[in-house]
C-alpha cells in the first residue's frame, strides 16, 4: 500500500511540475506554425524542473520514512547519496542538494540529447 502511495504522489508531483513547467505541450496541445527546432524540449526549464522533482522526491521519501519506520527505504538510498547519514540536518540538506543536481544533470543529459536530435530531424 505503501508503494501505491508513494507513486501517486510523486505522480502528481511530475504531472504539476511539468504542467506548469512546459504548459499546454506537456498535454500534446501545440501550435500548428511550429517548426521541428521549436518542438525541442527547452533545456533550461526542464532542467529546473527535474532538479526540483528530485529534491521534492527526496524529501517525500524521507519523510515517508519517518512516518513509516517499518518500510524505510534509507539502506537503499544510503550508498547512493554520499554523505547522506539518517538523519541529520545537514545529511537531509546535502540529500536535498544532491538529488536537485541529479535532476538537473539529467535534463542536461537528456534535453540536450533531445535538441540535438530535433536539429538534426530539422535539415
Amino acid at each position: 500500500m505503501m508503494a501505491f502511495v508513494h507513486f501517486v504522489v510523486v505522480t502528481a508531483i511530475v504531472f504539476a511540475a511539468l504542467r506548469f513547467g512546459f504548459g499546454p505541450r506537456v498535454m500534446g496541445r501545440e501550435a500548428a506554425e511550429e517548426t521541428v527546432l521549436a518542438e525541442a524540449l527547452p533545456v533550461p526549464p526542464l532542467s529546473w524542473v527535474l532538479g526540483a522533482f528530485h529534491a521534492a522526491t527526496q524529501f517525500t521519501c524521507v519523510a515517508l520514512d519517518l512516518l513509516f519506520p517499518r518500510y524505510t527505504m534509507n539502506p537503499a538510498r544510503a550508498p547512493i547519496r554520499l554523505g547522506f547519514v539518517w538523519l541529520t540536518p545537514l545529511s537531509f540538506l546535502i540529500g536535498l542538494v544532491e538529488s536537485f543536481f541529479h535532476g538537473r544533470h539529467l535534463a542536461l543529459d537528456l534535453g540536450g540529447l533531445n535538441v540535438a536530435v530535433s536539429r538534426r530531424a530539422a535539415t
